[in-house]
């Protein structure tokens, strides 16, 4: 119809196989230029890590990108800069915060600790970043991380030799690969003979001071929060400034108050009579929040009291 809507029909059948011709000519030049997909790009202060990429691994490297679903070519370094969080920079790359906390160590324990300057490294799809140590195997870190082996030693970053043997130090890509840390976190202890428990097991990141009259506890995202003592929930929503984030407040015996805040989930309502020790939400980085961690505050009567205090040294 194209084609009828714009040939005369005084060219003649000569004529009009010519125009067909042309038409067919110029599509055929059109849809190479159609078929090519620009990868995003890359923020200028994103570098490549020793030059990583698919250039000179055999086979056009868009194709490969386009098989893996690559969002960049190459894995990448980010340099932290000032107002970045976690959660900004998964997005600007289109990873998810696992992906960051499963390629770089330091964030694994302590993802409060990010702050200018500091470097990330950077996918180039949603995964992880193993560092092969002595003892492991293909098998054996595709188990870890919940893949098929195939994937690990396919994926074209790897350069895994046919053998599949590795070395230690090796540094690997596992595609879509995930450590569920938060299900492997014990609760904190009882701690029977203290007016209160600890609310999670993690990394004391603040301490309790002046202008910060409490304390954060980083841990993994999602990690189960527990109530640090039995009561009554008086608070359980997102706090209305949204600086806290997602929040809980239980009332205790004796005038006692806890609050947990930055919660990515919240499994108990308003009203409810809780235990000591039982799960009352999921550690988060919502509101004013650098990394997933609980900001756990204690008041007795109307004035706020250090935690550190009424609670045993560590949380085992």
């Amino acid at each position: 119809m194209f084609a009828k809507s714009i040939v005369p029909k005084a060219l003649g059948p000569f004529g009009l196989a010519a125009a067909l011709l042309i038409l067919l000519t110029i599509a055929l030049l059109a849809a190479p230029a159609q078929a090519q997909s620009s990868m995003p790009l890359d923020p200028g202060d994103a570098e490549p890590v020793d030059s990583t990429d698919l250039a000179g691994i055999g086979g056009p490297s868009e194709m490969l990108a386009r098989q893996w679903k690559l969002l960049r070519p190459a894995i990448i370094t980010y340099t932290i800069q000032q107002g970045d969080n976690d959660y900004a920079i998964a997005r600007r790359f289109g990873l998810d915060i696992d992906t960051l906390r499963f390629s770089n160590d330091w964030m694994r324990r302590n993802p409060d600790l990010i702050h200018p300057g500091k470097e990330l490294v950077i996918l180039p799809l949603p995964g992880a970043y193993h560092t092969v140590a002595a003892g492991d195997t293909l098998p054996s870190i595709a188990q870890r991380y919940g893949v098929p082996t195939a994937d690990i030693m396919q994926f074209p970053l790897n350069r895994v030799n046919a053998a599949g043997l590795l070395s230690p130090g090796q540094k690997l890509v596992i595609p879509y690969g995930r450590l569920d840390y938060a299900d492997r976190i014990l609760p904190p202890a009882a701690a029977n003979g203290y007016a209160l428990a600890w609310p999670l097991r993690g990394t004391l990141t603040q301490g309790y001071r002046a202008g910060h009259l409490a304390i954060d506890v980083a841990s993994y995202y999602g990690a189960k929060v527990y109530a640090s003592r039995g009561g009554r929930v008086t608070y359980a929503r997102f706090s209305p400034d949204g600086w806290l984030g997602f929040r809980v407040i239980i009332a205790h015996d004796g005038g006692l108050r806890t609050s947990y805040s930055h919660l990515s989930g919240i499994f108990v309502e308003e009203g409810e009579t809780v235990a000591r020790g039982q799960v009352i939400g999921q550690l988060g980085s919502t509101g004013n929040s650098t990394g997933p961690h609980v900001h756990f505050e204690v008041w007795q009567g109307a004035s706020k009291v250090n935690p550190l205090g009424l609670m045993p040294a560590a949380a085992d």
